[in-house]
């Protein structure tokens, strides 16, 4: 196996589902924003397990374990998002406690 890897930007281009103008707006995009999406995407799609009847735990937390995963490793080069996204994994692992220890909050 060659170290040399080389990448033809047509090939990848002609293997992704994306149009010319989208591709363009990836590459140009802010790596941080994109990130902070994704792992908030992944908090959001762990709060839909967690609602389910019956909430769905394993899914969410393999969810939950990859946003903190992702977020020690690159938490502090994401800028002020960071903070948004932090607060959202405290809240979604607090949800998570509540229902796998089948906790019910009163109004």
């Amino acid at each position: 196996m060659s170290d040399d890897l080389e990448w033809d930007d047509d090939e990848l281009d002609a293997a992704t589902p994306f149009t010319q103008e989208e591709l363009d707006a990836l590459r140009n995009a802010p790596v941080d924003v994109i990130v902070c999406n994704h792992l908030y995407h992944m908090l959001q799609l762990a709060t839909v397990h967690l609602s389910a009847t019956p909430p769905r735990l394993a899914e969410a937390q393999l969810l939950i374990d990859g946003v903190r995963g992702l977020f020690d490793a690159v938490g502090t080069r994401l800028g002020q998002p960071q903070d948004i996204i932090r607060e959202a994994l405290t809240q979604v692992q607090l949800v998570f406690v509540q229902v796998s220890t089948g906790y019910t909050p009163t109004e």
